[in-house]
């Protein structure tokens, strides 16, 4: 395979807090995985945002390697 990660081989996945937000658009939260390498890869986040009513929820965005997963948390509670 070369020097080419692919997602569907690396082996545990780590969550980590992002730094200040310096930007509207950066996530809360930066998932991490790692390589057969040993080396750490950014493969999504999780951004905290607000509804229509003023409640916060968070939205997950994972990088699959093939595709883009999205999810909504908490968009609705209750």
């Amino acid at each position: 395979m070369g020097r080419e990660h692919r997602l569907d081989r690396l082996r545990s996945r780590h969550l980590r807090r992002g730094l200040r937000k310096h930007q509207r658009q950066s996530p809360v939260y930066r998932l991490f995985a790692k390589s057969p390498r040993g080396k750490h890869v950014e493969i999504g986040g999780i951004w905290k945002k607000q509804n229509q009513n003023g409640g916060d929820y968070f939205t997950l965005s994972v990088n699959t390697g093939y595709g883009r997963l999205n999810a909504h948390l908490g968009r609705y509670p209750g």
